[in-house]
């Protein structure tokens, strides 16, 4: 149930040796976390202790919140995360990837997958990006979802000071 499986990609719960390759390419780098609500992480220590806590059966079952690890299949190497966050008749998801691997294609099919997947099954599936952020928002219009609103001062940026930013709202039916 925990797993989405494309051509390309995985995305699965967290393997021990899961931490030092996602914190190298995607949790450790400004350029990564400069548009979310997140410092990069300082070691892979931090990048471990959020799997352990947010990549588990018990964090979906109790906290209705999971985080995958998005694994590109041919190295076997985790590139990035797909964060999930059920609602009560949606699925609020966040994804992010290393830039090694942007413009590839890779995050409209693992959007398509997340769609097919149990997981997104009768929801509605929302997530939101900084209406400054271009490339999210070309994913995501490639991938299927529609614009549907917008929201000001959604989220505090540590990344730029703490300053307030503007979200577009997307949208997709499971």
């Amino acid at each position: 149930m925990f797993r989405i499986e494309t051509k390309r990609l995985s995305a699965r719960l967290a393997r021990n040796n899961d931490s030092q390759s996602l914190f190298e390419r995607y949790t450790g780098r400004l350029k990564e976390s400069r548009f979310l609500a997140r410092l990069p992480h300082e070691s892979a220590t931090n990048t471990t202790e959020k799997l352990e806590t947010w990549s588990t059966q018990d964090a979906w079952t109790k906290d209705n919140r999971l985080i995958l690890v998005i694994e590109e299949r041919k190295s076997q190497s985790a590139i990035g995360q797909l964060t999930l966050i059920r609602r009560r008749q949606s699925l609020e998801f966040h994804f992010g990837i290393s830039h090694d691997f942007s413009g590839k294609g890779l995050v409209p099919e693992l959007l398509e997958g997340l769609v097919r997947s149990d997981l997104a099954s009768g929801c509605s599936l929302n997530t939101y990006c900084d209406c400054k952020h271009l490339d999210a928002q070309k994913v995501l219009e490639k991938a299927g979802f529609s614009k549907t609103g917008f929201e000001a001062r959604k989220y505090q940026n540590p990344n730029k000071d703490n300053q307030w930013v503007d979200c577009f709202i997307y949208q997709r039916k499971g």
